[in-house]
């Protein structure tokens, strides 16, 4: 029905264009003035990433099967975050 899907296009690129102005702004006001920059930039980097990761997905997904690479993408991802927090003690008291 195309006056149904028209509509849900609008409204998905009205959330999305939210989310992605609201996106560093929230960065912008969680970190200290003097880390604003760096904050940025690890969020530019995210971003710049993101085709690579999806890539790998894809791939991983077609040798491995879907549930396989969720679980391992999940676990990789668990895996660096615990490393993030084991190497700044900070992080666990905030």
């Amino acid at each position: 029905v195309y006056p149904l899907s028209l509509g849900l296009q609008i409204g998905a690129g009205a959330c999305f264009g939210a989310f992605s102005s609201v996106q560093p702004l929230l960065m912008l006001r969680a970190v200290e003035p003097a880390m604003r920059a760096r904050a940025l930039g690890v969020l530019a980097m995210a971003i710049g990433c993101t085709p690579f990761g999806v890539l790998l997905a894809g791939t991983l997904s077609t040798l491995v099967g879907p549930s396989a690479t969720l679980s391992g993408m999940g676990l990789v991802a668990l895996a660096g975050m615990s490393a993030v927090h084991l190497r700044n003690r900070a992080l666990l008291h905030s």
